[in-house]
């Protein structure tokens, strides 16, 4: 799959993410209508659980490759909105919350967060975007 350099690139593959998704849920009504009445029920239950992972899975796909996007852009924090760029320390804020940084690197994270106001997005933490799915199209 292409990165995201662009707009048009990320524009592309939300689209293209979309078109597989929206396809397989319309195959899927598709084999429920010529289902005998005996299995149409389960394939209702199939399809609300299917919809429900399709739309679970697009806004992680839309969130994570939208980050990536930014990262590959290097845009500053400046031009970006506040939640980003704060996002941006979470990763390195946990840790301290749970107590495996030591004072040097807790210093030096204050200092970071100081001196980054004319930094760029750069880093994307991955558990930023967590759905807990285990599932990732291939």
């Amino acid at each position: 799959m292409s990165k995201p350099y662009t707009e048009d690139d990320l524009s592309s593959i939300f689209d293209a993410d979309l078109i597989w998704r929206r396809k397989e849920l319309s195959d899927m009504k598709s084999a429920i209508r010529k289902a005998d009445q005996f299995s149409k029920h389960a394939l209702l239950r199939a399809l609300v659980a299917m919809s429900y992972a399709h739309w679970e899975g697009y806004v992680r796909t839309c969130a994570n490759r939208y980050f990536e996007h930014l990262t590959l852009r290097k845009k500053p924090f400046g031009e970006l909105e506040r939640q980003i760029y704060v996002n941006s320390f979470l990763g390195r804020i946990d840790a301290l919350h749970r107590g495996r940084v030591n004072l040097g690197d807790r210093c030096k994270l204050i200092s970071d967060i100081l001196d980054s106001g004319n930094g760029r997005f750069a880093y994307l933490n991955p558990d930023l975007v967590d759905t807990n799915s285990t599932f990732a199209p291939a």
